[in-house]
């Protein structure tokens, strides 16, 4: 008997052959459509490596929660500064915060001429204040 040296025969007895079944991963709504219990029951998961990098991104980074006053979204242990600072009731700026302003806040209050064309393809490409050019 030569059992024990050609156990392919055997397989082949066993097994019956069956197409593989495939999944196409893709799309705003993947994870909805496609829930991590159902891709589980693909043979082959097809995707690009551009979903497969935001979807780990969401797995291991916090959560973010709403905040329930302004409703932008933060990370949950900074919620409560967000809160206590800024948003919250009773929520009051430190003195060095208060003193803080936004870039575009410290271009606002300077009152440029320029019709707020910067960032809007009419400059010489270069970061910062626009130099006049006036015939002279």
């Amino acid at each position: 008997n030569n059992n024990n040296n050609n156990n392919s025969g055997n397989n082949a007895d066993k097994t019956t052959p069956r197409p593989l079944t495939v999944c196409i991963y893709h799309g705003p709504n993947r994870s909805s459509d496609t829930p991590r219990e159902m891709l589980r029951t693909y043979d082959v998961v097809l995707t690009t490596y551009q979903v497969l990098e935001a979807d780990f991104r969401k797995m291991v980074s916090p959560n973010k929660v709403k905040c329930p006053n302004c409703g932008k979204s933060y990370k949950i242990d900074k919620l409560p500064i967000h809160l206590k600072y800024f948003c919250g009731d009773g929520a009051e700026r430190t003195e060095a915060q208060a003193r803080q302003r936004r870039n575009r806040d410290r271009d606002q209050g300077r009152g440029s001429d320029d019709g707020g064309d910067e960032g809007r393809g009419g400059g010489n490409g270069k970061k910062g204040k626009k130099k006049s050019m006036t015939p002279g």
